[in-house]
């Protein structure tokens, strides 16, 4: 656990932010989460949002707190008006791998047509 000399904490265990059903959490400490689908967190490995499926997280991390009623199969996040997520012509968000026509697979589409879920998308 990191250390700071001259800090004054509150509300040192979790701080929650945001208004109606979805909120996001701060914590400094090593903390045990439930993993009822209540809990998301952005995933290190390839920046995609993930449910907390067991254990809990380190400290010094931040999570989302969603509800588990209700039939949600996706969420946008948006950081300064620009949209984090992937929108079909549908306006459904899509997830998964995405590789050019060569097969290559990338990290986020690029302009022409990208494969994303098996399926070929024109980005313009």
């Amino acid at each position: 656990n990191p250390q700071f000399r001259g800090v004054t904490m509150t509300n040192a265990e979790e701080a929650v932010y945001g208004e109606g059903a979805y909120k996001f959490a701060a914590h400094l400490y090593n903390t045990t989460l439930p993993t009822d689908g209540s809990v998301a967190y952005i995933s290190t490995n390839d920046s995609s949002v993930k449910k907390l499926t067991s254990g809990g997280i380190k400290g010094m991390r931040s999570i989302f707190l969603i509800p588990t009623s209700g039939n949600v199969k996706a969420l946008v996040l948006k950081f300064d008006d620009d949209t984090t997520a992937i929108m079909d012509l549908d306006g459904n968000i899509t997830e998964g791998a995405i590789y050019n026509v060569a097969g290559q697979r990338m990290s986020a589409p690029q302009k022409g047509v990208n494969i994303i879920n098996g399926k070929k998308v024109l980005v313009k």
